[in-house]
Parts: structure tokens; sequence; C-alpha cells
């Protein structure tokens, strides 16, 4: 990136003179500890260190259908027992698909 760089002395003074005057200690800090966590960031993917956008949303899916499934689990778990899948329902499935034919 070719943009011109900001020592860290600059880039907190701008930072703090964007807050209002009445802006207290606390939020000075906070404002600081966010732009350098943004520095920080920013170092890391200047390094080669970022993680790619691919890779992150792949992961947050994966998150996603990992509690899918577990809510489907938990659902099933709450409706209690269902049918006993012995020798005699596989029966009356099989019966059920011969008599009803192909779709």
């Amino acid at each position: 990136m070719n943009k011109p760089t900001r020592t860290p002395k600059q880039a907190a003074l701008a930072a703090i003179s964007a807050l209002p005057d009445a802006a207290s200690f606390e939020e000075i800090a906070y404002r600081l500890q966010v732009l350098e966590a943004a520095a920080a960031g920013t170092a890391e993917i200047e390094a080669g260190k970022g993680i790619p956008h691919g890779d992150v949303e792949a992961e947050i899916l994966h998150e996603l259908d990992r509690h899918h499934l577990r809510g489907l689990l938990l659902d099933g778990l709450a409706s209690g027992p269902g049918v006993v899948a012995d020798d005699a329902l596989f029966a009356a499935l099989r019966n059920e698909a011969r008599d009803t034919g192909p779709a």
C-alpha cells in the first residue's frame, strides 16, 4: 500500500482531535485502543499474515451449519420417543412404496 504514513503520535492526535471536547479519558483511551488494534491488523495483513476472505466465509458457514445441525438434534431430543424402526415398520414402508408406484 503506497499511502502516506503517519506516525503513531500523528494518528493518535488526529483521533483525539476528532472526539468532542467533552470526551472523557475513558473515551479517549478506547479510541486509541481501537486505533492501535486497527494498525496492528493492517500490519499483519501487509505482512501476509491475514486470513483470506473466502477462508473466513467458509469457516463462518461451517459454524452456521454446525449450529443448525445441533439445533435439529436438540429439537429431536426434545420431541420424545418416535416410532420403533423394526422389521414391521420397514415392511409397511415397502408395501406403501410398492402400492404407490413410481412418482
